[in-house]
């Protein structure tokens, strides 16, 4: 199932696979990295590290937004979608 929202959750440490939640977006700042399970519903992990080397991270009261789009093209799903203010924008 499609998703329209995510939760961000921020954490030290990503956790396995096996205790990720759909619909969270766990955000390592120390590790300046994040990891979702798709957004299709797929239950593969998207790994999105931050930075000066990757995504761009942008936190507000309205939520966090990553740019820029994820694109799962090596995955089975092929899923394409931006994360704006914890909402996921189909592509």
């Amino acid at each position: 199932m499609k998703q329209t929202k995510i939760t961000p959750k921020y954490v030290d440490f990503i956790p396995p696979l096996s205790d990720m939640k759909q619909g969270v977006l766990y955000i390592s700042k120390p590790y300046k990295t994040t990891s979702h399970l798709c957004a299709c519903g797929c239950g593969n992990e998207v790994v999105l590290p931050f930075g000066s080397h990757g995504w761009t991270l942008t936190e507000r009261l309205s939520g966090v937004t990553l740019r820029p789009s994820v694109g799962n093209f090596g995955l089975p799903c092929k899923s394409h979608y931006f994360i704006t203010d914890d909402k996921i924008e189909w592509l």
